[in-house]
């Protein structure tokens, strides 16, 4: 074999761990913003609260952005709430009102 693939089973083991192969790994391709875990996590309860302050108040609003923003002030201003869930529906609360 010359370095070409004339099909997938002449692939042998060591030109899969290859890295001049040309393979990348799919973590390559995904934007950093996932790459980086969140040391606090809003439970899918916590989206649920606050899903249901938001319809109680009439108002509709993205979720999942307010949790990303929540996340990243957090992570900014070192914020380590006990209640993750209770700071989340909180924080929900008081963007509904401040619009």
């Amino acid at each position: 074999m010359n370095g070409s693939v004339e099909s997938i089973s002449e692939i042998t083991s060591s030109q899969k761990s290859d890295s001049s192969f040309g393979l990348k790994r799919v973590g390559d391709f995904l934007p950093k913003i996932f790459a980086e875990k969140s040391e606090i996590q809003v439970s899918p309860s916590g989206i649920e609260g606050a899903k249901k302050t938001a319809q109680e108040q009439g108002k509709r609003i993205d979720v999942y952005a307010l949790e990303q923003e929540f996340l990243e002030y957090a992570k900014k201003t070192g914020f380590k709430p006990d209640n993750v869930d209770g700071a989340f529906i909180g924080f929900v609360r008081k963007k509904i009102t401040a619009s």
